[in-house]
């Protein structure tokens, strides 16, 4: 109850100290000068991004309706302006290479008789025509004489003004090169125009907190938000102009937004509209507005401020997901002593069979079938809850082990190249094993080159031919079955093109005959290196496993390596007929399904190479669909302990997501 008491006096005290110079900003102040400022909305051709391709007739309807604003001031029909706000992009001609992009704005600012603020796009210099760079800057135009003060936008948006990390996002989508070249620039956000220090916060970038707070601290006493809604729907343009809304409140600024097609309006400090525009449509706007030049609490101090409140937050929210059981509750582990009648037979790790909580007492007990379960995939198992096992594996048990009876599977696709080296290294390192694979109608002849090895090696190589690519899971998936029903004791993934060691298979053999039903190849422990990878790949692979490892809530290191040794009992209990992971994503999969159903799993050290020939096959489909599916098993399994703690309080709390995970120390 503290901490919420707290965040309650905090935001109390925050609104007794805000509270008066809002009121005071709505109310104004008789001193305050005051100037007239016009926004014109000129509209575009169409909408959507097709707009583009009639850049001088965006310029034309924006010239044209500064004409018409002209027309009514000598009329008497309008205010005469001190100066004119146009949108983000009225003019992506740029003025400075096309001449009659520049007599035209002019015309428009000598019509009007001010200054006008426009919109445009310009090159970085020294940036070679192939491969250019552009600013998005709004430009002080004055009549007369033309350009004068101008602000390069700061804050360019990813994705549309950017491509962030584009050898990432290129493999997502189709549609990432059509993002922008844009760079940001530098300055203090402010432009004077007709004297007056304007702030400017190019389009979006009116939501980050830094932009018009850097303009007012750098002396402007308006703030304008010149934005290209063209792209935008109703919904969007009505968010921008929300936000403006905010800023107005939060400096004590009035706010002048300027739409290509809207919405434009004019915003007062208490963040009422003065006026505004409708969509889509030419239009003008007028205005008498007050220049400002008080520094509020929110200006001065924001960012502090926000701190402190995000601490407070983030303090309370691990205080509750602590009380809901989602982090471990440290447990002080008590020595062993004379009296200590613990039945395990000596020389006997955790690794194979760790004991678990007993429900009553916290007692430790031997789990039923040498801790293997057969629960349902995400339901928390009492019996599989606390334990990090030893990482010291038992000697292996003599006779009858279970790597006796071994199923290496090959999933292939145009691997022709790769599949007969591998084979060969397979065979020679471990001559009992047997092989399958499963080529899916690869085209450059895999499956019938397969069939030559089987030919070659009767009864031990098999081969597998499916009629479609279906992914890398279901062709493991089809494995599994067949060696299921062939009565293999441990089955094997491996992958064709040599980044899965041979020679190093008898690891993930002796881990598991030394009690683990899952033993992982992993890169990421220590004797795990990785060698000949991009560092691109490199970073994409430890985001992904770090990303899994906080998602679930266990402590696997390398929980997306492929090469995997599974006892045949740990597959059989996992529910094999509700995976439907394609890509990459079902090693996740499994391996959160063997740890939610109680088994062990141990990561070895191994030495990851990547292949020398053909092509991977990492796709942007691979990683959405392990985005999405790894934050939905991480809230469920998260909501189901919570419940299940919740429904008994008299067990202990769960340990780093329920598993038991060892990293066996094994050396070349």
């Amino acid at each position: 109850m503290v901490l919420p008491a707290a965040c309650i006096c905090l935001v109390l005290f925050a609104a007794i100290v805000v509270w008066p110079q809002v009121r005071h900003a709505g109310s104004g102040s008789g001193g305050e000068p005051t100037v007239t400022v016009a926004v014109v909305q000129g509209n575009v051709p169409r909408l959507g991004l097709d707009f583009n391709a009639q850049r001088r007739a965006v310029l034309d309807n924006h010239v044209e309706e500064t004409l018409r604003l002209a027309a009514d001031v000598h009329a008497g029909l309008a205010q005469q302006p001190q100066f004119v706000i146009w949108p983000e992009n009225s003019s992506d001609i740029d003025p400075f290479v096309n001449p009659d992009a520049g007599q035209r704005i002019s015309a428009a600012a000598e019509a009007i008789g001010a200054p006008i603020l426009i919109g445009t796009l310009m090159d970085v210099p020294g940036r070679p025509r192939e491969n250019p760079e552009w600013t998005n800057t709004a430009i002080v135009w004055n009549p007369g004489t033309g350009p004068a003060d101008r602000h390069d936008k700061a804050i360019v948006q990813p994705f549309g003004e950017y491509l962030p990390m584009p050898w990432l996002f290129r493999h997502l989508s189709g549609y990432a090169d059509r993002a922008g070249h844009f760079v940001p620039g530098n300055g203090t956000g402010v432009v004077r125009i007709a004297g007056v220090p304007v702030g400017v916060a190019t389009c979006w970038e009116v939501i980050f907190d830094r932009a018009p707070r850097k303009s007012i601290l750098g002396g402007a006493q308006l703030l304008t938000v010149p934005s290209n809604n063209a792209t935008f729907n109703k919904t969007m343009s009505e968010q921008q102009l929300a936000f403006a809304k905010v800023r107005a409140v939060e400096h004590d600024r009035y706010v002048v937004v300027a739409g290509t097609t809207g919405i434009s309006a004019v915003i007062a400090p208490d963040g009422g509209e003065l006026i505004r525009t409708d969509f889509f449509q030419p239009a003008y706007l007028d205005s008498q507005v007050r220049l400002k030049t008080r520094l509020t609490p929110a200006t001065r101090w924001g960012p502090i401020l926000q701190w402190i409140l995000v601490g407070v937050a983030a303090a309370v929210v691990l205080v509750a997901m602590r009380q809901n059981g989602w982090f471990p509750r440290p447990r002080r582990s008590e020595p062993k002593g004379e009296n200590d009648d613990s039945d395990a037979p000596p020389g006997r790790s955790e690794a194979s069979g760790p004991p678990a909580l007993s429900e009553s007492d916290d007692e430790l007990i031997q789990p039923e079938q040498g801790g293997r379960h057969s629960s349902g995939f995400g339901r928390h198992r009492a019996t599989s809850r606390s334990y990090m096992t030893t990482g010291q594996p038992a000697p292996p048990a003599p006779g009858n082990r279970p790597s006796q009876r071994v199923l290496v599977i090959i999933p292939t696709f145009n691997e022709r190249e790769n599949l007969p080296v591998i084979h060969r290294r397979l065979t020679q390192a471990c001559p009992a094993v047997h092989v399958l694979v499963v080529d899916d109608s690869s085209p450059d002849g895999t499956g019938q080159l397969a069939d030559e090895l089987a030919q070659a090696d009767p009864g031990r190589t098999h081969v597998m031919h499916r009629t479609a690519k279906n992914g890398l899971g279901a062709a493991y998936l089809a494995g599994f079955a067949w060696g299921l029903s062939r009565e293999y004791s441990v089955l094997v993934e491996m992958d064709a093109d040599g980044s899965h060691a041979p020679e190093q298979l008898q690891r993930l053999l002796d881990a598991v005959d030394a009690g683990a039903d899952l033993a992982i190849g992993s890169r990421y422990v220590a004797g795990g290196t990785v060698r000949n990878w991009p560092w691109r790949r490199l970073v994409l692979s430890k985001t992904a496993n770090t990303y899994s490892r906080l998602a679930l809530g266990i402590g696997i290191h390398d929980i997306t390596a492929g090469y995997r040794a599974y006892r045949r009992e740990a597959l059989e209990a996992i529910d094999l007929d509700g995976v439907d992971s394609k890509g990459y994503c079902f090693q996740i999969d499994l391996t959160w399904r063997t740890v939610s159903n109680g088994f062990v799993v141990t990561e070895v050290p191994i030495t990851f190479t990547e292949r020398e020939l053909g092509v991977s096959k990492m796709s942007g489909s691979n990683i959405r669909e392990a985005l999405v599916k790894v934050a939905r098993w991480g809230i469920e399994g998260r909501l189901s302990r919570s419940d299940h703690a919740r429904a008994r309080p008299d067990i202990a709390r769960p340990g780093a997501g329920g598993s038991r995970v060892s990293r066996a120390d094994v050396t070349e």
